[in-house]
């Protein structure tokens, strides 16, 4: 037995025989290895097993012919032939080489396969048990074996058809069952093509959101810029009027009171919506009487203050509510309900209230601390929520933390549909069809 191994070579021939890297690889190579099986695990990838099913004795060649074969081994038998693979990998000392002259030939079963990778028709694949194996020398395999190797995706190919008759020839499935895998194969492989969009969308809408965010940041500096520069609203701003340091609400759009004289004074309703975010133990609203006049209208003798409107009279003349006295509005401290507050319990006052009235004399001069202004300054924390409700005596803790979590719900609710209608309008605006 004569063996020809080169190191350095990439490829080996043995006597005129075409070498086993060029083209397709023999069908299953096992061989009696003399270099241990080290050097078969290392090589594993070059030695590959195709698995096919025998049809009939005029295909590639007949093992069980004997009487041909002993006669090929006795004409043969002086010379024998063994091929060697050259492992790519290298050691720090030699190169690793696995030498084999004999080829095992292992029979599969055709079944249904599973591969979504399968256009058109049913997949096919092999089963795992062989059912028959033939161990045959490299010379009688490449004596005995008919056609050229295949090479190409062209020449490998089996069309749906080809692969429909292998099934039914099988005599294992029936047509139902094909026609059924065929069906979960193409619903595996539309829902990866739409994975596929999902994530090519989702790239083009972070951008999408990115440019909205900047254009919307643009648009409120401007409007936040417009809103200063406003004179109504300045004006507004410097008379307004705080109870024992707590902030009246924002500029009153229209205010509508009372004559100054009148024994039971009028409140004047803001239509404020804000939420008070800061007051003391028992919160306490302002409410105001007073005379409605013009600007050029005569000036009463007591003393009062003006609140400035943005709004004109027909004539031309911007309205101003004078008033003297101050209507005080006791309320108790409940537990709220508004989604806004993020962290920590939310706060509110009750509906009843106790009242009391006053000259604006006696309450600018009974008033205790400054006007607070800024956020910063009118910010409750969670901590003080927390013990402004526990100190009224009315709830419990876990009272209090359930209206968290529903507090909580409820904001996340929103913020749902606020996103759900964001990408609905999006959606309508990148498939709606321009009008030119």
């Amino acid at each position: 037995m004569k063996s020809e191994s080169n190191h350095n070579a990439k490829e080996v021939e043995v006597d005129g025989l075409p070498s086993l890297r060029q083209g397709t690889p023999p069908i299953l190579v096992e061989s009696d290895i003399s270099t241990g099986t080290d050097s078969l695990r290392s090589i594993s990838d070059d030695l590959v097993m195709c698995k096919i099913q025998p049809t009939t004795s005029n295909e590639v060649f007949d093992p069980r012919a004997k009487e041909e074969e002993e006669e090929f081994e006795r004409a043969n038998s002086a010379r024998k032939k063994k091929v060697s693979f050259h492992d790519t990998k290298k050691n720090a000392c030699h190169q690793r080489v696995v030498s084999f002259d004999k080829v095992e030939i292992h029979y599969h079963d055709i079944i249904l396969g599973d591969n979504p990778d399968c256009v058109e028709g049913p997949p096919i694949s092999i089963d795992w048990g062989y059912f028959d194996k033939v161990t045959l020398s490299i010379d009688r395999f490449e004596h005995t074996r008919r056609g050229k190797r295949r090479k190409g995706e062209k020449n490998l190919f089996i069309s749906s058809l080809q692969r429909l008759k292998l099934l039914k020839g099988t005599g294992k499935y029936k047509s139902s069952e094909i026609y059924d895998r065929m069906d979960e194969v193409q619903s595996i492989r539309k829902e990866r093509q739409n994975s596929c969009r999902g994530l090519v969308w989702k790239r083009w809408m972070k951008l999408l959101h990115k440019k909205q965010t900047k254009q919307k940041e643009l648009q409120d500096c401007l409007e936040d810029s417009e809103e200063r520069d406003s004179p109504g609203r300045d004006a507004i701003n410097e008379n307004r009027i705080e109870v024992l340091g707590v902030p009246s609400p924002r500029p009153i759009p229209q205010l509508v009171g009372s004559d100054v004289s009148a024994d039971t004074p009028q409140t004047i309703s803001t239509g404020c919506s804000h939420e008070i975010t800061s007051f003391p133990d028992s919160c306490l609203v302002p409410y105001v009487a007073g005379s409605e006049q013009t600007s050029e209208g005569d000036k009463t003798e007591a003393r009062k203050v003006s609140f400035s409107d943005s709004s004109k009279t027909p004539s031309g003349h911007r309205k101003t509510v004078s008033f003297d006295k101050v209507e005080i509005h006791f309320h108790e401290l409940i537990l709220g309900d508004h989604p806004d507050c993020i962290d920590g319990p939310p706060i509110g006052i009750g509906n009843a209230f106790g009242e009391k009235h006053v000259s604006v004399d006696h309450f600018e001069h009974t008033r205790r601390g400054k006007r607070r202004k800024g956020e910063k300054n009118l910010f409750i924390s969670s901590l003080q929520r927390l013990k402004l409700l526990k100190g009224t005596g009315k709830y419990k803790s876990s009272e209090i933390y359930d209206r968290m979590d529903e507090v909580q719900n409820i904001r996340k609710e929103r913020q749902n549909s606020c996103r759900g209608l964001v990408w609905k309008n999006r959606m309508r605006n990148l498939f709606q069809p321009k009008v030119k």
